[in-house]
């Protein structure tokens, strides 16, 4: 079980950011913290956001590591296509 505190200041903090951060995946992060300082038990928080266990125990990690702002880091992979170097000229020949 992964330990976590939670002040009234971060709790407030939770509740505002679940309905009015920008990116729908953040305002998930903040409802799976939000349920944990509820003590809600992890299977049911990877049932109630639709995520799997490992990746609701990640967004904890994340949370115990950097607080709320490593919460709404966004690190999607963007992978880069050798083509892209490219772009241009495959743009003017069309």
């Amino acid at each position: 079980m992964i330990d976590l505190t939670f002040t009234a200041a971060t709790m407030e903090e939770l509740r505002y950011l679940r309905f009015n951060h920008p990116h729908p995946h953040v305002q998930t992060k903040m409802e799976a913290l939000l349920l944990k300082a509820h003590n809600i038990p992890h299977y049911l928080i990877a049932t109630i956001t639709g995520k799997c266990e490992n990746t609701i125990r990640s967004y904890f990690m994340e949370f115990k590591e950097g607080g709320i702002q490593k919460l709404q880091q966004l690190n999607f992979n963007k992978p880069h296509s050798d083509l892209d170097s490219k772009k241009d000229i495959i743009k003017a020949h069309f």
